[in-house]
């Protein structure tokens, strides 16, 4: 696909089409984390300095896939070129309703990340230089902040994808259902990037949204 655009563009555009498809909105929200950290003179300072950026698209069913995936390029290079901007300065000018259960300007986030051999490699041997010994770990019962969370890994020569999802709001089949949407969607534009969002054919009936506002994580699936 000869778009100029990067991984994290093209994944975000078809997440993009997934919630406008299952909500049936054409003004969808995606949140990303940035790293805060764009000058090199705060690459080795200590602090938290990780903000989080609303990415707003419009996937209105006219559009070709080309032109909306142009649309998120634009939009994505706008909102990191401003990326120090703190989300709680434009909650605040906003105005924008609260409620301590929620985000009051998203319900989805996504990430992607790149976790290479090396990098892997490159962890252990920094931990056992220090005499350290690492292992993964789960919290017994975490939150999510978000309804639906996607993240993207970038592992060899394969994608990893996993969907975190609030579990009073989502039953499992529901996710699940979304996730072959969204393998759908990718088939759908890497296969013909000029085709209308609105000829993107879902194999199956759009599933209903439950209440609620846990959490639970699906397994990995690659693409």
């Amino acid at each position: 696909m000869k778009n100029h655009v990067t991984l994290f563009m093209l994944l975000l555009a078809a997440l993009n089409i997934l919630l406008s498809k299952i909500s049936r909105q054409a003004d969808i929200i995606i949140g990303t984390p940035s790293a805060g950290r764009p000058h090199n003179d705060l690459e080795h300072i200590i602090g938290f300095f990780i903000n989080l950026l609303p990415l707003r698209n419009y996937p209105t069913e006219e559009k070709t896939f080309s032109g909306f995936l142009a649309e998120v390029k634009t939009r994505v290079l706008g909102a990191f070129e401003n990326q120090d901007y703190p989300i709680e300065n434009l909650v605040n000018r906003l105005a924008l309703k609260r409620d301590p259960s929620r985000h009051p300007l998203l319900d989805a986030a996504f990430t992607v990340q790149k976790i290479g051999q090396d990098y892997e490699k490159q962890i252990k041997k920094s931990s056992v230089e220090q005499g350290l010994k690492v292992s993964e770990y789960r919290s017994g019962n975490p939150t999510v902040k978000y309804d639906l969370v996607a993240a993207c890994a970038e592992k060899e020569e394969s994608l990893v994808f996993s969907f975190e999802y609030a579990a009073a709001l989502f039953k499992e089949e529901t996710i699940r259902q979304f996730i072959d949407y969204f393998k759908e969607i990718l088939d759908a534009v890497l296969e013909n990037q000029h085709i209308r969002l609105k000829d993107i054919r879902l194999s199956h009936n759009l599933v209903e949204i439950e209440a609620g506002n846990f959490h639970q994580e699906l397994d990995e699936f690659e693409f």
